[in-house]
């Protein structure tokens, strides 16, 4: 018997052949459905991936600098791109201008203020924004005129989880707070980063947490080996894998 060919498409570079007469038949090939049969139709379903809301994996942190130094917030930022940054200061919107630097390397987005002055100190926010929602952050930033003025107090505010860990992967969720595996930049030992969020009803807790675990010396706990403070968090570094 003839077989009889016929060529159709819905694109010009599109083409499907048909075959007849044969049975009917149904697969899928690359999310679109083909029907065979005496009548061929073609069926495209539209196979869109969801649009991941932004997410911040680390967050700005309070600056503390010296007037003429520079300042600088960073911030990791993950989600579905494209994203949209944008940085405010006291709720006013920055641009890049000879003094104020607004970067970006992979996911890692920055602010750098250049020659910093008195009126530089304030409330920082950055803002991520994408199709599936949005997601900010604060942090302040603290100008000091006279260094004979700090504090040892102040001194160990401005030590920064970042300055001495790489952030990496969550391993853990808890109702006040979250863990994740941090390598240390000089040995790189593997450690646990616990965020805990110092709101009011939580921050005496936090710090009672960190204070006995700073006590506790025994094989089978964990043990406080650094512990980092923002304006909002607490984060106390431990074991990866006590013994």
């Amino acid at each position: 018997m003839a077989i009889a060919e016929e060529k159709l498409g819905m694109e010009a570079s599109d083409w499907y052949l048909r075959r007849a007469p044969a049975p009917a038949h149904i697969w899928d090939v690359h999310s679109q459905v083909y029907i065979q049969s005496t009548e061929t139709t073609c069926v495209h379903f539209k196979d869109d991936k969801a649009t991941t809301p932004p997410y911040m994996q680390v967050t700005i942190e309070d600056v503390h600098t010296q007037c003429g130094d520079a300042a600088r917030f960073d911030a990791m930022i993950e989600g579905t791109p494209p994203l949209t940054i944008a940085w405010y200061k006291n709720n006013i919107l920055l641009n890049e201008s000879e003094r104020i630097q607004i970067m970006k390397e992979e996911r890692k987005y920055s602010l750098i203020l250049q020659d910093t002055k008195p009126d530089d100190g304030g409330i920082y926010t950055c803002v991520a924004k994408n199709m599936g929602g949005e997601v900010s952050c604060k942090a302040e930033l603290v100008m000091h005129e006279d260094t004979k003025e700090h504090t040892e107090e102040t001194l160990q505010k401005r030590r920064k989880l970042k300055s001495f860990f790489e952030v990496k992967e969550e391993i853990g969720r808890g109702c006040f707070g979250f863990v994740k595996r941090v390598v240390h930049k000089g040995n790189g030992a593997n450690c646990a980063a616990k965020f805990i969020p110092l709101r009011s009803k939580t921050r005496q807790q936090a710090y009672r947490e960190k204070d006995l675990l700073s006590e506790i010396s025994h094989s089978k706990v964990t043990c406080l080996l650094d512990a980092f403070e923002t304006r909002k968090t607490l984060i106390l570094i431990l074991d990866m894998y006590p013994l």
